[in-house]
């Protein structure tokens, strides 16, 4: 009994020995409003507090084994990491199923935190997905996640994880589904800054796909007074309508240029329509290179008329 009991405290001691003193394990259910396990279609997206990066993650506090951050939930929609961080940041995002566009965010979550509830009812929704340059290569790329019938798109959204030179991305609908464009709801927008890189800049790895205004010179304004005019456009023609602004040489003033219109921007939503394109796409311009290209999150904002 004595050698048994010596060998357990051995055993023991290694353990503790082998694992770093400010290991903390995690784990926690997502439940919905009504108190349900959720038990799959989502991921939950760890960060470290007041960081703008993803966490290092591993399965257990020996730090032995990495983990995939986003992490999946096991059969009871319970997720489970070890990591040195006394508190993390939180994102659920949900995909699929019944929670499918649901989204929930926990700020400073600790290991003595079990519970994260993911409100399911909300008609705003939220689809979240990964791109990887290295994946698409100037290629589409079928998401797997669709939106629902009866969905109406308002807005996208990228986050860039990973800049790179010259880097753009694409969003859209399967092309070869009905009315399905593959850079319907976001086009070439550029994806070489990553979080901090630009000084003077809040946020600089988040891009909004939409029109970008220049500001006319007072050559340029003074044949009409216009102060500004639309330059490029990389919001989709699913959600947007729009007109360059034109310069002009007028007669007799060689070399001056003037504003001839500031061109037109409309922002419009897209309806799924029964029968119409569902399968999320993106694709990334090919930069014909070995090295790794860009990649990040993009976030399709939608609100469900109906769910099917």
């Amino acid at each position: 009994m004595k050698r048994i009991l010596t060998l357990i405290l051995a055993v023991a001691f290694a353990w503790a020995l082998a694992a770093p003193v400010d290991a903390a394990y995690y784990f926690f259910q997502v439940r919905d409003e009504q108190g349900r396990a959720v038990t799959s279609g989502f991921k939950a997206q760890i960060y470290t507090v007041a960081s703008r990066t993803q966490d290092a993650l591993f399965s257990d506090v020996t730090y032995s084994t990495l983990k995939t951050n986003p992490v999946n939930p096991d059969a009871n929609g319970v997720v489970t990491f070890a990591t040195s961080a006394s508190t993390v940041d939180v994102l659920v995002y949900a995909d699929s199923g019944n929670a499918r566009g649901a989204v929930a965010r926990v700020v400073a979550l600790t290991d003595k935190d079990h519970t994260i509830i993911l409100d399911t009812q909300k008609t705003e929704k939220q689809l979240r997905f990964y791109f990887d340059a290295d994946v698409s290569r100037g290629a589409a790329v079928d998401t797997g996640i669709d939106l629902p019938k009866g969905a109406v798109v308002e807005d996208v959204w990228i986050e860039v994880a990973t800049g790179f030179a010259l880097s753009s991305v694409s969003v859209g609908l399967l092309s070869t589904e009905a009315s399905g464009d593959t850079d319907g709801f976001c086009i070439s927008q550029g994806v070489d800054q990553t979080w901090g890189v630009t000084p003077g800049y809040t946020d600089s790895a988040f891009f909004r796909c939409e029109a970008s205004r220049s500001r006319s010179t007072a050559a340029e304004g003074a044949g009409g007074g216009e102060r500004f005019y639309y330059a490029s456009n990389t919001r989709g023609a699913l959600l947007s309508s729009w007109t360059r602004g034109q310069l002009s040489l007028p007669v007799g003033d060689l070399g001056t240029l003037r504003l001839a219109s500031n061109g037109q921007y409309q922002e419009t939503l897209h309806f799924v329509r029964p029968g119409a394109a569902t399968s999320i796409v993106y694709m990334t311009n090919d930069r014909q290179t070995t090295s790794r290209g860009a990649a990040g999150f993009i976030t399709i904002f939608y609100r469900a008329l109906r769910e099917k």
